[in-house]
């Protein structure tokens, strides 16, 4: 369970984090402006609401996909590197990935996500997918201030890019463990 000493454990040894990866990889064009803006850390009231929001979320989801069973998971090893990569996919189906991203500012996001998922946000979802033999994301964007009582949702359904993977990230994820 996401959290837990376990949880903790599994990971501390491991390449996990898709943002971390993509600019060791260098899928994103501004990489090291990237990493200098990100290595700040995020305030405590920042992760917290993300966190908060999460098991909410993750409800509306279950709600949007009544056809599917929703649970949530642990750390998954990656297949082909079990002892140096995994990931923390939030939920899973069947046959997807679940990640949600519950934003404090939705301008934040909005700008990060529309129209279409980030790069580094990306590399995580290969990652995600490739650890948990998936075959797409739902990629949630969950919004939702404390004086509002609807939710603002985005889902972006995103397939696994095979070709991405194999011709780009996999040989530089390689470089990077």
């Amino acid at each position: 369970m996401q959290g837990s000493a376990q949880w903790h454990a599994d990971r501390d040894s491991r390449v996990v984090r898709g943002s971390e990866a993509s600019l060791c990889l260098n899928l994103m064009p501004d990489s090291q402006a990237h990493y200098e803006q990100r290595r700040t850390p995020i305030p405590a009231y920042l992760a917290d609401h993300g966190k908060a929001r999460e098991p909410e979320a993750l409800q509306y989801v279950r709600c949007l996909l009544p056809d599917e069973c929703v649970w949530t998971c642990g750390f998954c090893p990656l297949p082909e590197d079990p002892e140096r990569v995994g990931a923390s996919p939030d939920a899973l189906t069947l046959n997807a990935v679940v990640e949600i991203k519950a934003p404090y500012h939705l301008r934040y996001d909005t700008a990060y996500c529309w129209p279409c998922i980030p790069v580094e946000r990306v590399v995580q979802l290969e990652l995600e997918m490739r650890c948990t033999r998936r075959t797409h994301t739902y990629y949630v964007l969950y919004f939702r201030r404390d004086d509002e009582h609807a939710p603002r949702v985005l889902v972006f359904l995103y397939e696994r890019n095979d070709a991405l993977w194999c011709e780009f990230i996999a040989p530089r994820l390689r470089l990077f463990i």
